[in-house]
């Protein structure tokens, strides 16, 4: 193994494996599990519902069509989002060569281009889980992952404000309530979304709240250990339980369909870049340029309570 880091072959391994390696970033499992992935998307994608009334009828031979449907768009807007990265690749190397000591890890193929790279993916995969993808409000002029995109939370919040969405009143959840709690608020959806699956969005406080709660009641922890899921006592296993750390300090509730929550990438055009330029012998700048946005595709279909 070659003690000398060389450069050129780790930006030779950014630019050919770019795509792979923002996906890598932005579509790990987690989010093609819990998300509907659009790729391909440059700037904007308009997400069409077509609503319609009774269409189905006993048969007779005079034609008496059903009025037509109603469209309702709501746009998926993708922001540009950037790394800017100097760094000293030299510092990876010990956390490198301890990589290689594992059992079973073959040098040839992990080249330590390689390992570095997608280094830099998982940090951006983290910033964007973490700070985008629930809590973002975009701001163009900002410096973090925060500001790329409105996030979900702040989308809620939006259509809050303009009265097309009214939250659920569910008051505080806690570890002594929050079984009867999300019961109750999962009870008053229309019947119709009570025979597809859902997901309940939510934070780790309440998610473990409704795990403490449920023990509390029933003397055993709710999981399924088939598949490791927590499903909403009563739903059928209809219900899911979704926790994720990017709700942070939030204790909003999210019901909807796995489909409903969409996340536009591109991953296919040239506005999307990843390369290496050399500062000195020892000195990196890492850059990257990549697309990234989110929107609620249909408002019928979402159910949130009144905790902010």
């Amino acid at each position: 193994m070659a003690d000398a880091i060389n450069i050129s072959k780790v930006d030779q391994y950014a630019k050919k494996y770019k795509s792979q390696l923002l996906a890598l970033a932005l579509l790990d499992q987690n989010v093609f599990a819990d998300f509907n992935v659009l790729p391909g998307i440059k700037d904007e994608f308009v997400l069409t519902t077509l609503r319609m009334g009774n269409v189905v009828k006993p048969y007779t031979k005079n034609w008496n069509p059903s009025t037509g449907g109603e469209l309702e768009p709501r746009t998926l807007k993708v922001h540009l989002g950037k790394v800017e990265l100097e760094e000293e690749p030299l510092k990876y190397r010990t956390t490198y060569l301890g990589f290689l000591m594992k059992a079973g890890v073959n040098e040839k193929d992990h080249p330590f281009e390689k390992f570095f790279t997608e280094e830099v993916m998982r940090k951006m995969k983290s910033e964007i889980n973490l700070e985008t993808t629930f809590n973002g409000v975009r701001n163009a002029a900002g410096n973090s992952a925060k500001d790329l995109a409105n996030g979900f939370l702040k989308i809620i919040e939006d259509e809050i404000t303009a009265l097309k969405v009214t939250p659920i009143v569910t008051g505080v959840i806690d570890n002594s309530n929050a079984v009867a709690k999300l019961k109750g608020m999962y009870k008053g959806l229309p019947k119709q979304y009570r025979e597809v699956m859902m997901n309940i969005y939510c934070s780790y406080e309440d998610y473990d709240a409704y795990c403490e709660n449920y023990q509390t009641k029933n003397g055993a922890l709710p999981y399924n250990t088939q598949y490791e899921h927590v499903y909403l006592e009563g739903s059928n296993r209809r219900a899911k339980l979704v926790p994720k750390a990017g709700f942070g300090d939030s204790r909003r509730i999210i019901m909807t369909p796995l489909e409903n929550m969409c996340i536009g990438v591109d991953l296919a055009s040239d506005q999307e870049k990843i390369g290496i330029n050399n500062a000195d012998v020892w000195v990196v700048k890492f850059y990257a340029a990549f697309a990234y946005g989110l929107q609620i595709a249909q408002l019928d279909a979402l159910f949130v309570n009144d905790q902010a």
